[in-house]
């Protein structure tokens, strides 16, 4: 068991990883649509002072590249998740059921 065999983390954690990216990636995509199309509702998100247009570019654009990095977790913990699901078939492969 260990990074050699490509298994970094267990099933549970994979999933839980692996839903709460798909979270991610879809709030952050909107959040920086909503910054890229200035959405009114988000100005005083931006510090005072510097409430430009220039500013709401810059945070929209933040958030699509937090999303891709999302897009990376959501990558990795699907690679997890079929990692450990071909462990657990070897695992199970191993054992004979014994008749009555």
């Amino acid at each position: 068991m260990g990074c050699s065999d490509g298994h970094l983390c267990g099933k549970g954690c994979s999933t839980c990883c692996l839903v709460l990216s798909v979270w991610g990636v879809i709030f952050l995509l909107a959040v920086g649509g909503f910054f890229k199309s200035k959405a009114s509702a988000f100005i005083p998100d931006i510090e005072a002072g510097h409430r430009t247009a220039e500013a709401m570019e810059e945070a929209g654009t933040a958030c699509f590249i937090a999303a891709g990095m999302y897009v990376a977790t959501f990558l990795i913990s699907y690679w997890q998740i079929q990692v450990n699901n071909r462990k657990e078939a070897g695992i199970n492969a191993g054992y004979t059921q014994v008749g009555n």
